[in-house]
């Protein structure tokens, strides 16, 4: 990372979540392909402890994005804390079966780890 990075990381994270999130559209605008910059929305709104702001976002981000991998796994694991263990359940099961599909072991075992947990939550 150089110093300019470095500048500009610390001057990103000055900002309140708000005028992070206009930053993050405004990026959203000069460059639509990056899944990076909605996924870090929904972030934001989940900082902002609106989760389902943050799962709208994440919503659209799998809609747009069908391989971004994250994105399933965060919007899994914000329906689980929101206790909603069926609809948790059904996204971790496509997030899991995306991780193989993506050779991503680390993420299957910690997806696998969610979805044990929606079990618990069912019974």
């Amino acid at each position: 990372m150089c110093w300019g990075e470095i500048n500009f990381f610390f001057r990103f994270e000055a900002l309140n979540a708000s005028q992070r999130i206009q930053q993050l559209q405004d990026w959203i605008k000069e460059d639509p392909k990056d899944p990076f910059l909605p996924y870090a929305i929904a972030l934001e709104w989940q900082i902002l402890e609106e989760p389902q702001k943050a799962i709208a976002q994440l919503d659209e981000v799998c809609k747009a994005f069908p391989q971004y991998l994250p994105a399933f796994q965060l919007r899994g694991q914000m329906h689980l804390e929101l206790g909603e263990a069926a609809a948790a359940k059904e996204i971790l099961s496509e997030a899991l079966h995306l991780a193989k599909a993506q050779q991503n072991t680390k993420a299957q075992q910690e997806i696998q780890e969610f979805i044990n947990q929606t079990d618990y939550h069912d019974e």
